[in-house]
């Protein structure tokens, strides 16, 4: 029971430590994102927009999109091809060691147990999301959020409407 015990927490700390791999992936990808939400602000809200005359906006909305894309492109391929498949064949793997695991202890069942939730949440979408978002993550979408609400009070529409200015001329 007890070399069953360790074999199998053994083996969940080595495929914790293997799937963190997947977090150190997408690390420079937030990093080349949180790299094109800064540049963006800073076009965006210093004398640099003038250096792009009247393409700065059009700019910012293009290399937003081609960050995004790469974000989306890396996190598909690590989540298809390294993080899924990886975590389908360790849970098939503790299924196989079921039945020995339900003959021990009941100490042994329950962190079998455990164990085999865990990888099934973490299987998830959400799950590896969850996992991957370290701290460039965080600082990426902080980033973007900043932008997204800078791109909300630079709309034409936040602009004085042609009625009011024509009521000004006036006055």
């Amino acid at each position: 029971g007890e070399s069953i015990q360790r074999g199998l927490e053994l083996s969940y700390l080595d495929t914790q430590l293997l799937l963190s791999k997947a977090e150190d992936s997408m690390s420079p990808v937030f990093v080349f994102m949180a790299g094109i939400f800064a540049i963006n602000l800073a076009v965006r809200l210093t004398p640099l927009r003038s250096l792009f005359i009247n393409n700065a906006v059009l700019l910012t909305m293009v290399s937003t999109i081609i960050g995004v894309i790469a974000v989306m492109a890396v996190g598909a391929w690590t989540y298809i091809g390294y993080y899924s498949s990886f975590i389908d064949d360790y849970i098939a793997s503790l299924a196989q060691f079921r039945e020995l695991v339900m003959q021990e202890g009941s100490d042994v069942l329950e962190r079998y147990s455990e164990i085999y939730v865990q990888m099934i949440s973490q299987k998830t979408l959400l799950g590896f999301v969850t996992r991957i978002s370290n701290e460039w993550g965080g600082v990426a979408a902080v980033l973007g959020v900043t932008q997204w609400i800078v791109e909300q009070f630079n709309r034409p529409e936040q602009e004085e409407s042609p009625a009011h200015a024509e009521k000004a001329t006036e006055a």
